[in-house]
Parts: C-alpha cells; sequence; structure tokens
C-alpha cells in the first residue's frame, strides 16, 4: 500500500477532490443499452449523443482473449466484446443490460483500462484513456473508479468505518491526516449517517 504522506506541501489539497466526492445535486437521465449473446461475443447498440463533449464515449471497442490450449495445439481466441460503441453524459444514469456472459463486465473493466481492451477508442472527457501513462492514469482514478457488486470483497470486516471510507483519500495522497478525518466527517454527514459512528 502507498505510504502515507502527512507533510502539507507533499499532499494536494483535499479541497480539490471534493467535486469528485460530492453527490451530483442535478435530474438524471437515464439511459439503458441492451446486449444479446451471440456466442461467443455480445452484441451491442449504441446511443444517441446528446451534446457534442459526452463525459465518457467508447467507439469499436473489442476484447480477446485465448483459451488454454493443449500440448500440440494453440490455444482458441475467444471475442468478449466486440465492436461495442456509446457514450454517457455527465451526470446521466447508464445502464448496459444483458445475460450472463454477454461481455458486460469485461466491457466495464476495459473502459476502466482493468483488462487492456485489444482495439478501440475510450475518452474520458475527451481524452483518450487508452493512450494515459501510468502516472497518469493513476491520476484518472482519482475521478473514475469502478463500484464491486460483492460488499464482502469490497469492505474489510478488519477497518473501522472511518478506515474504509478515508482509504481512497489515503491512495491519492489528498490532504493530510486532519483533512482527511474533516473530509469523512462530513461525508458521514451528507448521507445521513452519525460521525459518532466512524470508529465503529
Amino acid at each position: 500500500s502507498p505510504a502515507r504522506s502527512t507533510h502539507p506541501k507533499a499532499a494536494p489539497s483535499i479541497r480539490g477532490a471534493r467535486n469528485a466526492l460530492r453527490p451530483v445535486r442535478r435530474p438524471c437521465r437515464w439511459t439503458i443499452v441492451s446486449a444479446r449473446h451471440t456466442a461467443p461475443a455480445a452484441t451491442f447498440t449504441r446511443t444517441t449523443r446528446l451534446s457534442l463533449m459526452p463525459l465518457v464515449e467508447v467507439a469499436h471497442l473489442v476484447k480477446d482473449f485465448t483459451a488454454a490450449g493443449g500440448l500440440l495445439r494453440r490455444g482458441t481466441p475467444i471475442r468478449a466484446v466486440d465492436d461495442v460503441s456509446f457514450a454517457v453524459e455527465e451526470g446521466e444514469t447508464f445502464g448496459l443490460v444483458g445475460e450472463s456472459g454477454s461481455g458486460k463486465t469485461t466491457t466495464g473493466r476495459c473502459v476502466l483500462r482493468l483488462l487492456e481492451p485489444t482495439s478501440g477508442e475510450v475518452r474520458f472527457r475527451s481524452e483518450n484513456i487508452l493512450q494515459f501513462s501510468t502516472q497518469r492514469l493513476r491520476d484518472a482514478r482519482r475521478d473514475m473508479q469502478i463500484v464491486f457488486q460483492d460488499p464482502y470483497s469490497s469492505l474489510n470486516p478488519r477497518m473501522r468505518a472511518r478506515e474504509i471510507v478515508e482509504e481512497p483519500l489515503v491512495i491519492h495522497r489528498l490532504g493530510d491526516r486532519a483533512e482527511r478525518r474533516e473530509r469523512v466527517a462530513e461525508l458521514f454527514r451528507v448521507v445521513g449517517l452519525d460521525p459518532a459512528h466512524l470508529e465503529r
């Protein structure tokens, strides 16, 4: 895990990250895209753009895997994501719908570069994240993250509530210890939790 910096000059101000952590206070539009499984890949439809510069834009995304082969034969290529294109506006809730194995999770992982796509383009605020350096990608992860469905793999039962909420700020080296604790208490109040429960 990264070292925790407490020196005020060594750590960026936590105020710069407040917008990313503050709930969006605007009407929410829903966009749902369906996915139909056509073995071995999935076919996706494309949404209609609502503006000239979407928050996220995916174009012709492809992801191939190679199934393990035998002793005397090569592995079999499998296309998990086949030519996926869509756009997501800021403040929009976007749903990707499909049966199990149709490529939904793989698409999401490719968009965040948790998996490297075989080809295609992924733009976040008009920048192609597939061309980001390691450091630039690390900085971008302050603004885009995956939320895992399984709470038992996401939440460590050995950590207190304060430590779990504070962990992203520590990883991205935002603020000193006092600023982080103040921000965590503020987030508790924003969602209607009692800051007295921070140490539970």
